[in-house]
C-alpha cells in the first residue's frame, strides 16, 4: 500500500491487525512519526519525508527497509525483525538506531555523522561497510555482543580501537568472525 499526497499527516501508526505486507510512503511534507510496532508489514519504502523523525517498527515481520531523503530522521528501531542486510546512508540527523535481534549479516553506515547509540546484539553479522571517511565519530561500540560469539567482542573491540583511525579494519572472515571495511572494498570481497 502507498501513501501519498496527504499534504497534513503528521503520525501515521500501522497496527497487528493490517492486511498490507508492503508500505510505501513518499511526499509526505508533514509526517513525523511512524509506527509499525508489531505489524505484518514485511517491506518498507520511505522517499522524501522532510518532517520524519522517529521510525518505530519494534517486532514487525520486516525483511526489506529502503530510506532516503530522510534529512530530519533521529531515531529509528527496527529490533526484533528479519532483516538480513541492511543499509544506511545520508541521514544526517540520525542519532540512535536499534537493529538488535534480526538476522543481520551486512550493515552498510555512510554519511551518517550524529551516529551515537547503534545497538546491533544478537544478529549474524560478518561485515559491517562505510564509505571511507565517513564513519561515526564517538560510534559506541559496546552494542554489538552476541554477534561474534567464538571470536570474542572484547577482542573485537579492542583491534577496533586500535586500528580505527586508519580508515578500517578487516578481520579474516569465517562464520564466527565480523570486518569493518571502507564502502570501496565491498565489491572486491563477493
Amino acid at each position: 500500500i502507498a501513501f501519498n499526497n496527504l499534504p497534513a499527516l503528521k503520525i501515521l501508526a500501522v497496527g497487528s491487525t493490517n492486511k498490507f505486507k508492503d508500505l510505501e510512503l513518499k511526499d509526505l511534507p508533514k509526517l513525523e512519526s511512524l509506527g509499525l510496532e508489531y505489524s505484518n508489514v514485511e517491506s518498507i519504502k520511505l522517499f522524501n519525508l522532510p518532517s520524519l523523525t522517529r521510525i518505530d517498527a519494534l517486532l514487525a515481520k520486516l525483511n526489506y527497509v529502503e530510506l532516503k531523503q530522510l534529512p530530519a530522521l533521529l531515531h529509528l528501531d527496527i529490533k526484533s525483525n528479519l532483516l538480513k542486510k541492511l543499509e544506511l546512508k545520508n541521514l544526517p540527523k540520525l542519532y540512535a538506531m536499534y537493529c538488535s535481534e534480526n538476522l543481520l549479516e551486512e550493515l552498510t553506515i555512510e554519511n551518517i555523522p550524529k551516529l551515537q547509540d547503534l545497538y546491533c546484539r544478537w544478529n549474524n553479522l560478518k561485515a559491517i561497510y562505510y564509505k571511507e571517511n565517513t564513519f561515526p565519530q564517538g560510534l559506541d561500540f559496546n552494542n554489538f555482543d552476541k554477534n561474534i560469539e567464538d571470536y570474542g567482542w572484547g577482542e573485537m573491540k579492542k583491534r577496533l580501537d586500535e586500528e580505527m583511525p586508519e580508515g578500517g579494519v578487516y578481520i579474516p572472515a569465517s562464520a564466527t568472525d565480523i570486518s569493518l571495511s571502507p564502502q570501496k572494498d565491498k565489491d572486491k570481497r563477493r
